[in-house]
């Protein structure tokens, strides 16, 4: 749902559109290789689609992406259930630091992006809070 709800991408006339190209490749390759995908976004909500079944989200609020934050965050409320969280984005050293506590799985994930990293390979981490 991270990748899906946090970003600045439009849907229009079925297309992709945005100006960040990371952003538009991630959400790409969700809808192409899982059964996920971005239905539409206005300033007011997301609607997006997970194995089949829609979902609506109330934007509550958006951080966008600053140079400084090295980051981008967005409060959302699922309809229905009225669950809410928060999603963000951004350099992996700067999500890392706000992790409040990492499981053995996460920290072999975070030596692959120090991995990656040291190879010159641009790397991106998600976080969610609820």
């Amino acid at each position: 749902r991270c990748a899906l709800l946090c970003h600045d991408v439009l849907r229009i006339n079925d297309k992709l559109s945005g100006a960040s190209q990371d952003e538009l490749v991630l959400l790409q390759y969700i809808e192409d290789n899982h059964d996920s995908k971005l239905i539409s976004r206005d300033s007011d909500s997301i609607t997006i689609s997970i194995n089949g079944q829609h979902e609506v989200y109330k934007i509550l609020k958006v951080f966008e992406f600053s140079s400084e934050r090295k980051m981008m965050s967005v409060s959302v409320q699922r309809q229905g259930d009225g669950a809410r969280w928060n999603f963000a984005k951004g350099a992996d050293m700067v999500i890392k630091q706000r992790l409040a506590k990492v499981n053995q799985e996460e920290v072999l994930l975070i030596d692959q992006l120090d991995s990656f990293a040291s190879l010159g390979l641009r790397t991106l981490m998600y976080a969610m809070k609820q």
